[in-house]
């Protein structure tokens, strides 16, 4: 007898949802038992019939990018053009899979937390002075404007160093470390 995984553990092999999978055993694309309520497959026997049944579609998302790439070059056979679009789908659910979890983030959103994290540091940083001032009330008008200077430069310098952000973009993904 062949090996037999559950519809999830099939998904997971593939690189979609079993959601995915459960339809297509619903529709006939794929076979599979049931047993204790739960769908087995064979899944050499799966893919072969995945393989031969899967329906061609251009989703919304990601539509121009496959288009361009089926355009790209020669004409290519429907074995070929079905493999391509089944990396990208795969390589979406693994993006979506990761951002799921944790590993991915958007880079839109990291640089709009860190754009706070930095201004909040740059507040925190020119109130030194008239803290220092308060704590320190021997300090002469001319001492806290010395190092209220002195932060401001720092800053500038820092600011100058470091000003241009990476042109990732809008909705770019990044990875957390």
């Amino acid at each position: 007898m062949t090996e037999r995984v559950t519809a999830s553990e099939y998904a997971r092999r593939i690189g979609v949802t079993p959601g995915a999978v459960t339809r297509a055993i619903k529709t006939g694309r794929i076979t599979a038992e049931k047993r204790d309520g739960k769908w087995m497959i064979d899944p050499e026997g799966a893919a072969r019939e995945w393989a031969e049944s899967t329906k061609y579609r251009i989703e919304a998302s990601g539509a121009r990018e496959l288009q361009k790439a089926i355009n790209a070059g020669p004409r290519r056979s429907i074995k070929d053009s079905r493999a391509m679009r089944e990396e990208y789908e795969a390589r979406l659910a693994r993006l979506k899979y990761e951002t799921a979890v944790g590993e991915l983030i958007r880079a839109d959103e990291a640089e709009s937390t860190w754009c706070s994290i930095v201004a909040l540091a740059r507040t925190k940083l020119l109130a030194v002075p008239s803290r220092a001032k308060i704590r320190m009330p021997e300090l002469s008008a001319e001492q806290v404007t010395a190092v209220e200077e002195l932060i401001r430069e720092a800053l500038e310098e820092l600011s100058e160093d470091h000003g241009g952000a990476d042109e990732g973009g809008a909705g770019t993904a990044v990875a957390v470390p």
